[in-house]
């Protein structure tokens, strides 16, 4: 009874107190982090992130350590990969994975609620997992130059939101 107790407690705790996207006014105004220890030196005040062109090699998991982040542009990289923990990033709203090397997204990338924007183009991509039907406030994605093929690009076109714009070239 009282494991019980202690769960609810810390489930309605967390589901209380679970930071919210600010208003895009408010977005403006916060610094980009350019470095990424010093965003882990700030992890709360981390809202835009850009480490585009740093030639990394591999997506950073501290990144996933950034509650509050809204912006992550990570763009001119060799990334081949995301974690499958990228839904930890509840609050991000705009996603710019352009020019790396990703061949697959993996399936908890539907389950970016917030996200309005992605970019994605110049990768490797051949497909979009099932789960990418989960992005409902998607208003902006851009696929251009990958290697997806035209049932590919019908398919997302499908399960997307209908004012979805999909930038294919």
């Amino acid at each position: 009874m009282q494991l019980s107790i202690l769960v609810f407690v810390l489930f309605f705790y967390s589901f209380l107190y679970s930071q919210k996207p600010i208003p895009q006014s408010e977005l403006e105004k916060m610094p980009t982090f350019n470095s990424l220890e010093k965003a882990v030196a700030n992890k709360d005040q981390v809202y835009k992130l850009n480490l585009s062109g740093q030639n990394l090699k591999e997506f950073p998991k501290e990144i996933l350590l950034f509650e509050n982040l809204q912006e992550l542009y990570i763009a001119k990289n060799q990334i081949k990969e995301l974690p499958t923990e990228i839904n930890l990033l509840k609050n991000l709203q705009v996603l710019n994975l352009s020019r790396n090397k990703i061949k697959k997204l993996p399936p908890t990338i539907g389950d970016l609620s917030e996200l309005h924007t992605f970019y994605i183009s110049k990768n490797r991509l051949v497909y979009f997992p099932n789960e990418i039907r989960g992005l409902h406030k998607l208003r902006i994605i851009d696929v251009s130059k990958n290697q997806l093929t035209y049932d590919e690009l019908v398919f997302l076109k499908k399960v997307l939101p209908t004012n979805c714009e999909v930038i294919t070239k």
